[in-house]
């Protein structure tokens, strides 16, 4: 971890005004980052992410949709284009499923919301390196709960569970945002956990479609590609049927304890 001494807001939220140079940045930025879509639709996504001031990529469960987002945003962190990356996620979960008051400071309070995002940057940069990016203030990771009258400029932002943000929220957010920066909105409407599901913010994104400034991309369940598993469970549970077949190459049997017939 950076030994730099850090100052913070009136809210807890670390300011990054002076941001390290070059050389004091925990990774080289002259280091190649390689992204391997898997279909067409993350192709053309990634390089939306990288070029418009903002890309909406939604759809199925296991498409991409972080991994995509990630790497758009490293490579944008890599050739200048910014100078951190934000990582936003709402905290509402359903309350079948609410942990309690979590302890430690604001960083430790986010943690367990973040780890979806965190995950994919992780798998770029190196857990002991990403550590050491959000210590420097390079990555921030928040809960929307903290994000309150903050302004966003020359970052990368990417806003996670975009289904379960009220409308105003999302509005709150992008209204603050500069020229200079990258929005990427991330979410599913099949899995809102609000309440008033008719308020949720991803029914606003359609409202994007079709803007030229805008870059709109929705993945649909052919379109899952974390693995024929996933996509198998996935489409048992929906009521549809699944792709594969016992006569299917691809096809594998799982037993009730997840190893192979």
């Amino acid at each position: 971890m950076s030994n730099k001494k850090q100052s913070f807001n009136k809210n807890g939220v670390r300011k990054i005004n002076n941001l390290p140079n070059d050389k004091d940045f925990s990774y080289d930025r002259r280091e190649q980052i390689t992204f391997s879509p898997r279909n067409e639709k993350q192709k053309n996504a990634y390089n939306s992410a990288k070029r418009k001031p903002m890309t909406c990529i939604l759809g199925a469960v296991g498409s991409g949709k972080n991994f995509v987002a990630a790497y758009a945003a490293a490579e944008l962190l890599r050739t200048n284009k910014v100078d951190f990356i934000v990582l936003l996620r709402p905290s509402a979960v359903p309350e079948d499923e609410y942990l309690g008051f979590l302890s430690g400071d604001l960083q430790e309070k986010n943690a367990p919301y973040m780890t979806p995002m965190m995950q994919p940057l992780k798998e770029i940069f190196g857990k002991e390196r990403i550590e050491q990016m959000v210590s420097e203030g390079i990555i921030q990771p928040f809960s929307i709960a903290y994000i309150r009258g903050l302004n966003y400029k020359r970052c990368a932002l990417i806003v996670d569970e975009v289904q379960n943000l009220r409308a105003k929220n999302l509005h709150m957010i992008l209204t603050r945002v500069d020229d200079h920066s990258h929005v990427m909105l991330l979410g599913d409407e099949k899995q809102i956990d609000l309440d008033d599901k008719e308020n949720s913010s991803i029914y606003s994104l359609e409202k994007f479609k079709g803007n030229p400034n805008i870059g709109f991309y929705k993945f649909n369940d052919d379109e899952i590609v974390r693995g024929n598993f996933c996509k198998m469970v996935h489409e048992i549970l929906t009521d549809k049927q699944p792709t594969a077949s016992e006569d299917d190459e691809d096809y594998t049997v799982y037993n009730y304890n997840g190893k192979y017939l």
